[in-house]
Formats: C-alpha cells, sequence, structure tokens
C-alpha cells in the first residue's frame, strides 16, 4: 500500500489508517474483542502499517485490543491520544498507561484528542516535546483543532499530524486548514472519513439509524438530514456505475483531494477491512468527484453547528 511521511517525523504511514474507536465498545453496538483482533491483523496483513486508538475509547479499552492485537508484529505505527481534561501534574501518568495499555515503549504518534476550553494546550504541548526528547512518543499531533489553534500550536513545538473530521459531507478544512497544513509539512490524517456510513446507502430515514454514536451526529438533523441522503444516493449510484461499494467510493472522493495524504476509516470486521483495502487501487473520474463534491458542499452548509456532535466541545 501507498505510504506518505507523517510530517516531518520520519515514520512512513500506510494512506489508510484503521480508525480504532470502536474496539473500545463504549458507544457502538455489537463489538467482540476476538472479532477486533483478527481484524485489525488482517488490515496489517493486508498492508495498513497505521493504526489510530486514544485512551478515551473505552476507558483505555480499545489500547488494550489494539496492544493485544499487533504484539510481536513488526513496522507498525500506532497513534493513541490524550484526553485535555487531565491536570497538567497528572498528564505523564495518562502517557504512561498508555505505554502499558499498548504494552510498547515508545508510542508513535501522541496526540491531544481536543483542545480544552478552560486549559491552555500550549503546556501539553511542552510536556510532550520533553517526553519526545526522553524517546517515549516519536511524533505530536494534534486533533480537532481550528487554524487559531494550529498556528499557536506549531509555535510552541514541531507538529507533525492534524486529525480533524472531513467527509463528502463534512468540509470544514477546506479553505483554511489544508492550505496551512500543506505550507507547514503537517500530516493531515482524517476522521469520520465515511460520515459514520451516513452516506453509504444504508439510511433513508431516522428511524434506519442504529442506536448508537451515529445517531447524535448533526448531520442527522432535519434540517441537514434530506441534504445528506442525496449524497448518499449519489455515491450509491456512483458505486454501481463503476463496479465499487459505497464504502469505496466515499474513501476515494477523501483520497483524492488534494492536501489529504491520510484517511481514518474504523471497520468492525476482516471483510469490511478488505473491501475498503480494494479503495486503494482506482482513481474516481473527475466528474464524479467534482458532482459529490458540490452535493457535500451543499449538505455541509446547511450545518449550523461547528461541531459533529452536539455535545462535543466547541
Amino acid at each position: 500500500m501507498e505510504k506518505v511521511a507523517l510530517g516531518k517525523s520520519g515514520l512512513q504511514v500506510s494512506r489508510m489508517c484503521l480508525g480504532c474507536w470502536q474496539f473500545g465498545k463504549a458507544g457502538w453496538t455489537d463489538v467482540d474483542d476476538e472479532v477486533s483482533v483478527r481484524t485489525i491483523r488482517r488490515a496489517i496483513a493486508l498492508g495498513v502499517n497505521f493504526l489510530d486508538t486514544a485512551e478515551g475509547y473505552g476507558n483505555g479499552h480499545s489500547e488494550e485490543v489494539v496492544g493485544r492485537a499487533v504484539k510481536g508484529l513488526p513496522n507498525v505505527v500506532l497513534a493513541t491520544k490524550i484526553a485535555p481534561h487531565h491536570p497538567t501534574e497528572n498528564a505523564r501518568k495518562a502517557l504512561e498507561d498508555s505505554l502499558k495499555r499498548l504494552d510498547v515503549s515508545s508510542i508513535d504518534l501522541y496526540q491531544i484528542h481536543w483542545p480544552s476550553p478552560s486549559k491552555p494546550f500550549e503546556k501539553f504541548l511542552e510536556l510532550m516535546a520533553g517526553w519526545k526528547a526522553e524517546g517515549l512518543i516519536r511524533a505530536i499531533g494534534v486533533s480537532n483543532f481550528n487554524l487559531e489553534q494550529m498556528q499557536q500550536a506549531v509555535k510552541v513545538t514541531q507538529i507533525d499530524s492534524l486529525q480533524p473530521p472531513f467527509s463528502i459531507v463534512w468540509r470544514e478544512i477546506d479553505d483554511e486548514l489544508i492550505p496551512f497544513c500543506r505550507e507547514r509539512g503537517v500530516m493531515i490524517m482524517t476522521y469520520s472519513s465515511l460520515a459514520q456510513g451516513l452516506i453509504l446507502g444504508k439510511y433513508s430515514a431516522k428511524t434506519d439509524l442504529p442506536d448508537d454514536i451515529r445517531s447524535k451526529n448533526v448531520l442527522t438533523w432535519d434540517n441537514s438530514f434530506t441534504k445528506v441522503i442525496a449524497v448518499s444516493d449519489k455515491v450509491v449510484e456512483i458505486a454501481r456505475t463503476t463496479g465499487y461499494t459505497p464504502a469505496q467510493v466515499a474513501l476515494r472522493w477523501v483520497l483524492q483531494t488534494p492536501g489529504v495524504p491520510c484517511a481514518i476509516v474504523g471497520a468492525r470486521t476482516s471483510d469490511q477491512v478488505e473491501d475498503l483495502v480494494k479503495t486503494m487501487d482506482w482513481k474516481m473520474d473527475t466528474a464524479d468527484y467534482d458532482v459529490l463534491s458540490a452535493l457535500g458542499k451543499e449538505a455541509f452548509s446547511s450545518v449550523s453547528v461547528d461541531s459533529m456532535w452536539n455535545w462535543r466541545p466547541k
């Protein structure tokens, strides 16, 4: 699988990153640890060398599952995240707990999960720079930072990655963050790249949504959902005419967007991983890409909040 530079860290990562939120179980349904381990190992066997988790995914359970799955496997790049609620004096313990759960001596990419509205993130970045000097982490990243926060973060230390939400229907990074990151050598690794499955033809009404984290996504609100379903219908149409699956179409659109070198995708089973990996073998027709871009932009313009979930900090 094609690999790209993880910022200026010297690490090379696959353009498809396996997102591991669902393996933490909390907020998700029908997740089994044994299936999760097999899914992770299958992704690695297919060339995915990049895994993203967080201490907050199931109170560390996702990290434990990932650590178990990759134990003894070479050349796997592990990314995890620290929650912003820790007092700075407890931050090192959070790092050490993640190291223990992942069963590694160094974390390849350590990220601030969210910028806290009440705690300056600069102190966290200073601590992370020190841990990097100690060899406890190899690269520093941030997640859910806006342009102003990114501008401040790069003044503190080298930032190798930004993890923002981005999909056909969530386009907040289009105008400012993509150009900024390209100029600064910061690798963008998108999450919710498939809009949590909302654009894959599975749901045509709110009553179809599963009773899990997806039901809280603001894209399912009345003023947005109809336009999101229009995107979903087009994704399904392109999938039918090209012979690819809706998930492959949605992921290909993200990977084909200039300035987006890496996309995180969640998969619960080996079959889902195998389907998504096939995305890497084709390029979407420009006309189809442009149509999806326009429909997605229209859907995103109907969203009146700046977070994908109404309960997330703004």
